[in-house]
């Protein structure tokens, strides 16, 4: 896109919800959001971009980590690894 994008989560962003996220240039999410690729235990692979995204936003060993077992990341751990730059409070 021709103009910042800023992804805003609020609950959960799992599959293409997370891949949509990733693809934003800033991130923000409140304390109950969830990051996930659910579709990974299922032996599926994620389409829209998940799997290039994610190690450039948090580096190659904690994507693979994320990408191989499929688990979920709270806010504070999306924080912390840079997965989102900014957890607010609910509503703002």
């Amino acid at each position: 896109m021709g103009v910042p994008v800023i992804g805003a989560v609020e609950g959960y962003a799992l599959g293409g919800g997370c891949e949509l996220a990733l693809a934003a240039d800033v991130r923000v999410c409140t304390p109950t959001a969830r990051f996930g690729l659910p579709e990974i235990p299922l032996g599926l692979i994620p389409c829209a971009g998940g799997t290039q995204r994610m190690p450039r936003l948090v580096g190659l060993s904690r994507a693979k980590d994320i990408l191989f077992s499929g688990r979920q990341v709270d806010a504070a751990e999306a924080e912390r690894i840079g997965l989102v730059d900014e957890v607010v409070p609910e509503g703002t």
